[in-house]
C-alpha cells in the first residue's frame, strides 16, 4: 500500500511539474491601423517651346515620406510627367493613435536631384477611415527666356548671366554664337535658364539678370556692342508680371543705340524678355 502511495505520489509530482513547465498560449493583437487617402495638387511648372540643347522642366516623380514618433518611417514613390498643373492621389495605411507628418517632393526628369516642388503636413490617423489630406505644392523654381528680335546685323553672340556687372560674369546661363549676316533682322534669338529660385515670401529676395551681345565692329571680332541688366523684384509661382529693360550700346561707335527689353513673368514664374535691337 505504501508503495502504491509514493507511486501516486510521484506521477501527481510529475504531472504538476510538467503543467507548469508548459507556457500558456499567447494572443498576438495587431495594432490598429487607420486608412488615409492624401490629395495633392502640383502647381504649374510652365512649358516652354525651347530650343533642342535646353530641356524644358519636366517633372518625372513625386515621393511620401511618411515619419511618427515610434513608427518606422514609410516611403512612397509615384511616376508622374509633364509640367502642368496636376492633381495627384494615393492611400497609405498608417499605425493609429498617431501624429502623423508627411513630406512631399517632386523631381525633374533631366535633373533629378532637382527637387521642382515640395511640402510638408500632419495629420492625426485613427483606427478606421480617415478624412482624406490635402495639400498643394508650388513650384520652387522659375524658367526664364530671353528673346532678342531682331537680331542687330553686326551680332555673332549673345550671353545671358546673373548679376548686373559686366565685368563679373563669372557664370553663364545661356549662350549662343552664330556666323555674321546669317541670321535675317526679322530673326529671334532665344536664350534660357530653368532654375530661378521662387521668392521666399518671408524675405526680399530678388533677382538680377544680364544681357550682353557681341559681334564684329570694323572687323575685329568678339566685340561688345550692346549690354544691359535687370533686377526682378520677386519671382512668384503661378502669378503673372511683365517688366522692361533696355540694353544700351557699348560699342566702339560714337554713336548710341538702345535694345529695349520686355519682361514678363509668367505662371509659375516663366520669365519672358523681349527685345528690339535698335542698331546704330
Amino acid at each position: 500500500m505504501k508503495r502504491l502511495k509514493v507511486l501516486m505520489v510521484s506521477v501527481f509530482a510529475a504531472s504538476f511539474f510538467f503543467g507548469c513547465s508548459q507556457q500558456s498560449p499567447v494572443s498576438t493583437v495587431e495594432q490598429p491601423t487607420g486608412q488615409v487617402s492624401l490629395t495633392l495638387k502640383l502647381g504649374k511648372v510652365g512649358s516652354l517651346a525651347k530650343a533642342t540643347k535646353v530641356a524644358a522642366i519636366t517633372l518625372d516623380s513625386l515621393t511620401l515620406d511618411f515619419t511618427a514618433s515610434g513608427e518606422a518611417s514609410i516611403h512612397q514613390m509615384i511616376l508622374i510627367s509633364g509640367n502642368d498643373q496636376q492633381v495627384v492621389t494615393t492611400t497609405v495605411e498608417l499605425a493609429a493613435g498617431k501624429n502623423w507628418t508627411v513630406n512631399v517632393r517632386t523631381y525633374d526628369d533631366a535633373q533629378p536631384w532637382n527637387q521642382v516642388h515640395y511640402g510638408s503636413t500632419s495629420f492625426d490617423v485613427v483606427e478606421g477611415s480617415n478624412p482624406s489630406v490635402g495639400l498643394t505644392l508650388s513650384a520652387r523654381y522659375s524658367m526664364l527666356m530671353v528673346r532678342v528680335n531682331p537680331v542687330p546685323d553686326s551680332s555673332t553672340y549673345m550671353l545671358l548671366a546673373p548679376g548686373n556687372d559686366r565685368t563679373m560674369m563669372g557664370m553663364t546661363w545661356d549662350d549662343t554664337s552664330y556666323v555674321k549676316g546669317v541670321k535675317p533682322a526679322t530673326d529671334t534669338v532665344k536664350l534660357y535658364y530653368d532654375w530661378l529660385n521662387v521668392s521666399d515670401p518671408m524675405m526680399s529676395n530678388s533677382q538680377d539678370i544680364q544681357v550682353v551681345i557681341r559681334g564684329t565692329w570694323n572687323g575685329t571680332p568678339n566685340v561688345d556692342l550692346y549690354w544691359g541688366a535687370l533686377n526682378i523684384p520677386t519671382i512668384l509661382a503661378g502669378i503673372d508680371a511683365s517688366y522692361s529693360f533696355s540694353l544700351n550700346w557699348i560699342g566702339p561707335s560714337s554713336t548710341t543705340a538702345q535694345v529695349q527689353i520686355d519682361v514678363t513673368v509668367g505662371k509659375v514664374g516663366m520669365i519672358t524678355v523681349d527685345g528690339t535691337p535698335i542698331n546704330p
